[in-house]
């Protein structure tokens, strides 16, 4: 009987043991995906200025004219 005690409590550590390892392993996912939500919005703030800064030259450009 404390044969299959012992066996029931060895497995009852390595699942908590386990447990850890994939918690540990979805806060790094977790910390990848917030960085990442973070790198989007900061690159789409990026290509609206870019957009913007790319009407304004457009404008500017096309106040040139050249000579045929």
């Amino acid at each position: 009987m404390n044969k299959l005690i012992d066996g029931i409590a060895d497995y009852t550590r390595q699942q908590d043991a386990n447990t850890a390892e994939i918690t540990r392993g979805i806060e790094q996912i977790s910390t990848v995906v917030q960085t990442n939500v973070v790198t989007a919005e900061a690159s789409a703030a990026a290509s609206e200025e870019l957009a913007s800064q790319a009407a304004m030259l457009r404008e500017l450009v096309a106040k040139f004219r050249l000579r045929e």
